[in-house]
């Protein structure tokens, strides 16, 4: 049966939320991207071109991500770093998700989930309940069916189980659906989206906002920096993406793999995070080499 009145605790995470975000640049993170293909095929998502970049060179490489496997990934993935789920493809469309997330937790690890609610239950649900996520964010349908997902009483029933949960944000894309939009009586963050290194799928309704218009690339003899780094430390780099066989790329805006930095199943992320690949994306930014990085194609790039 689906409850009509809204849980105290939902509204009382919203301001832990707010605390959090402010705390997120001092967190490392390793994004999870668990398969190759999403079945959500959102209308603005570049699918077709990270696909095809992944399989070019071997139509055989891996496109899942095994629990063996990830075992070895936390092996080589310190505690220093939050592991996120999500990366380029719904993380739940892989069976093994569930059993990841309760391992990395039962580890003592850091979590953080991306996630439409596709490809798990709600019984499912009820064992992820108890972690204290870093934050468990839910990208809901929208009115313009930019994220393909039926609003469907099972879906409503996944919805208001999960606005419980520890650190719990709704999010959408385009304009609310009425159904969840009454159910969760206004509180979803609307987001605009990135144009994603300008790999972004241009077959998108015009009710999308962008997050900067008329974007152009950073001139070369320009200095910057990522957005996502501390004041601290500006040439923080500390957001990979991990793909099924274990390739890092440097950041979910690195849809079509230009920059793979190395593989978290042959060495530690501290490594590879510090390696010669790393050090001369990090000269790029401060203008002391001519390579063509992805940073310079990004809304998350500030010029110093």
């Amino acid at each position: 049966m689906i409850l009509k009145s809204i849980n105290k605790n939902f509204f009382k995470n919203l301001s832990k939320i707010k605390l959090l975000k402010k705390d997120n640049k001092n967190l490392k993170f390793l994004e999870i991207t668990t398969l190759i293909g999403c079945a959500n095929n959102c209308a603005y998502c570049p699918q077709e071109p990270f696909i095809k970049s992944y399989f070019k060179e071997n139509k055989k490489r891996q496109s899942i991500l095994t629990f063996e496997d990830f075992k070895i990934v936390l092996k080589n993935t310190s505690k220093e770093y939050c592991i996120n789920f999500g990366g380029f493809s719904e993380a739940f469309l892989n069976p093994s998700t569930l059993d990841m997330i309760l391992y990395a937790n039962n580890k003592g690890y850091k979590i953080r989930v991306n996630t439409t609610l596709r490809g798990i239950t709600l019984e499912q649900l009820k064992k992820l309940k108890h972690i204290k996520y870093e934050m468990f964010n839910v990208h809901t349908p929208d009115e313009d069916n930019i994220l393909m997902l039926d609003v469907d009483d099972e879906y409503i029933e996944k919805i208001n189980f999960v606005k419980n949960f520890y650190n719990v944000e709704f999010m959408v894309i385009g304009r609310v659906n009425s159904r969840i939009d009454k159910l969760l009586n206004d509180n979803i963050r609307k987001s605009k989206i990135y144009l994603r290194g300008n790999s972004l799928n241009k077959k998108f309704p015009p009710t999308i906002e962008f997050e900067k218009l008329n974007f152009q690339p950073i001139p070369q003899n320009k200095r910057i920096y990522c957005s996502r780094a501390t004041k601290d430390n500006l040439q923080q780099l500390t957001w990979p993406v991990m793909l099924p066989d274990g390739s890092l790329v440097l950041c979910c805006m690195d849809w079509t793999l230009k920059h793979v930095l190395g593989n978290i199943y042959e060495d530690n992320l501290d490594s590879i995070l510090k390696n010669k690949l790393i050090k001369r994306i990090k000269k790029s930014m401060l203008c002391k080499n001519n390579d063509k990085i992805l940073c310079r194609e990004c809304e998350k790039a500030i010029i110093y």
